[in-house]
C-alpha cells in the first residue's frame, strides 16, 4: 500500500468516523458515503483498495502489480481530484435513513460514561497503537468493551 498526503481534507468535516474503506466499485457509490476519486481509483488496473483517513489516502494494490505502473495514474487522478475543488468523499441519505448525521467524533477520546478500564484502553490506543497504524495509512476505532 502506498500513502498519499494531498495537502487537503479529504474526509468532510462532521463525518461520524475517522475513515472510510471502500474495497468495491459498488461501495464508491453507495449512501451514505460515495467517493468519485475512490470509484476511478479502483478502476485503475491492479488497485484492491482506497482508504481515506481525515487528511490522507491509502491505495492497495494486487500482489501481482508493480507500482511502477500504478503510482503515476493513480498520482494524477489524486491531484485532479484534489485542485478540482470538488468534494472527495459526499454525504448523503440512503434509503430509510432519518437520523442526522453525527458530528464527528473520535471514538478514542474520552466521554462522561467510561469507566476507568475503558479509559486505559484508549489511552493506550491513542498513544502507542494509533501513530504507528496512521504512520502507514491506517486508524483505528473504538468500538467497545465487555467485561
Amino acid at each position: 500500500a502506498l500513502k498519499f498526503l494531498p495537502n487537503h481534507r479529504v474526509l468532510p468535516l462532521g463525518l461520524s468516523t475517522t475513515f472510510l474503506e471502500y474495497l468495491s466499485p459498488r461501495a464508491t457509490l453507495a449512501p451514505p458515503h460515495p467517493s468519485p476519486l475512490a470509484a476511478q481509483l479502483l478502476n485503475v488496473n491492479g488497485v484492491t483498495s482506497v482508504f481515506y483517513g481525515p487528511n490522507h489516502i491509502t491505495v492497495t494494490k494486487a500482489g501481482d502489480a508493480s507500482w511502477a505502473h500504478i503510482k503515476p495514474e493513480v498520482f494524477s487522478l489524486i491531484t485532479q481530484a484534489v485542485s478540482s475543488g470538488a468534494e472527495i468523499v459526499s454525504t448523503v441519505k440512503g434509503i430509510g435513513d432519518s437520523a442526522p448525521e453525527e458530528a464527528c467524533e473520535d471514538s478514542l477520546g474520552y466521554r462522561d460514561g467510561d469507566d476507568e478500564v475503558v479509559g486505559m484502553i484508549k489511552e493506550l490506543l491513542e498513544t502507542r497503537i494509533r501513530p504507528a497504524i496512521q504512520e502507514d495509512g491506517g486508524d483505528i476505532e473504538f468500538r467497545g468493551f465487555k467485561d
